[in-house]
């Protein structure tokens, strides 16, 4: 493909941004600078293991392309100059997966999960037992404090005489701190921050703030809603009261109940869907 003079994705580019890949990946495991690096990349990859090497930590890193939807993709660029005002560019996304040793011992990735009223659980609880069975995942659950506001602006704390299922730990927000934690993964179930006009979490678990302090943010909405029709403009119009929200915009993987609800997110967004990864699960 052909434009501005810009030539997409020939198989020789392919092959280089493949072969620094490997370059790369030896890098992780070995410590070897990249051949093919430039002396900006090779002068980043010195400080991450300095940094890495200071802390006795390790990473071993497999780049895979062979899947068609990645969990955690490094998207990898290169441009050949071919003279006359023309170059070549290839662009490939690689599956990663890394494993991480602190003083050569396997870490645990950190995973939290942050309900906002028992009610809702269910819609994290097929998730939750699936991580919680992982001897490489370390699983907590917090409770994120929910308020409704009052026509004066003032708020009042829910309360609840329902309580969150006996075989969970559910710790509060005096009980754990994200912003020390810095964890692998955060699951939130409430996707409105302060937009929404009846009730809101507590400021500091809005999405802007648990993004600084996460590797991936995962949002799994907390309700089942019936199956829509794509060409429905009633039902179009009524979904901007949740699929806008934060929660769904800047997380970085959106679980949802079936296909077509991704169709419909996915046309509700339309470019900030591109760098995101849905799954299909049904959430209650």
């Amino acid at each position: 493909m052909s434009f501005f003079n810009l030539t997409f994705n020939n198989n020789e580019n392919t092959k280089i941004v493949d072969k620094f890949i490997d370059e790369y990946a030896q890098w992780h495991n070995t410590g070897k600078t990249p051949d093919m690096g430039s002396l900006d990349v090779n002068y980043t990859l010195e400080l991450q293991k300095k940094r890495l090497d200071e802390n006795n930590v390790r990473k071993e890193v497999v780049f895979d392309t062979k899947e068609s939807s990645f969990k955690q993709a490094l998207k990898c660029f290169t441009v050949t100059d071919r003279g006359d005002y023309k170059s070549d560019v290839a662009c490939k996304d690689y599956k990663v997966t890394e494993t991480f040793f602190v003083n050569n011992k396997k870490k645990k990735k950190n995973v939290v999960f942050m309900p906002f009223k028992p009610e809702h659980w269910d819609a994290m609880d097929g998730l939750w037992r699936e991580y919680k069975d992982r001897e490489d995942v370390d699983v907590k659950v917090v409770s994120v404090p929910y308020y409704y506001k009052n026509y004066d602006g003032t708020v009042e704390q829910y309360s609840t005489s329902a309580e969150y299922p006996d075989y969970i730990n559910v710790l509060s927000e005096d009980e754990y701190n994200y912003e020390k934690d810095d964890s692998d993964e955060i699951i939130i179930q409430n996707p409105y921050d302060g937009y929404n006009v009846a009730a809101t979490i507590h400021p500091r678990y809005y999405v802007r703030n648990l993004l600084m302090h996460t590797d991936k943010l995962i949002y799994i909405p907390y309700f089942a809603t019936d199956e829509i029709d794509a060409q429905d403009m009633r039902a179009d119009v009524s979904m901007n009261s949740y699929v806008t929200m934060p929660g769904v915009v800047y997380a970085d993987e959106v679980i949802l109940q079936s296909e077509n609800k991704e169709t419909l997110y996915k046309k509700a967004h339309r470019i900030f869907w591109r760098r995101k990864q849905a799954a299909v699960g049904e959430p209650a």
